[in-house]
């Protein structure tokens, strides 16, 4: 499965699952129906919303990430 690279404005909802570090990036799993693999920043810490529902956002180059209420 390719690994999505966000742009601006776009949205992934789901379970954070899984992150993989890479040399420049990370990789994160986020399940849904499908599991969509996103690349994001290294220095975007992600790990206190693992395995939990989330919400990651590209806004005019900068991300946001929010727990999701159940």
């Amino acid at each position: 499965m390719n690994a999505l690279l966000p742009h601006d404005n776009s949205r992934y909802f789901g379970l954070l699952s899984s992150i993989e570090p890479h040399e420049d990036h990370q990789i994160a799993t986020i399940t849904v129906i499908n599991n969509y693999r996103v690349i994001l920043p290294l220095d975007l810490d992600l790990s206190k919303y693992l395995n939990g529902p989330v919400g990651i956002a590209c806004i005019a180059g900068k991300f946001y990430v929010r727990r999701l209420e159940a």
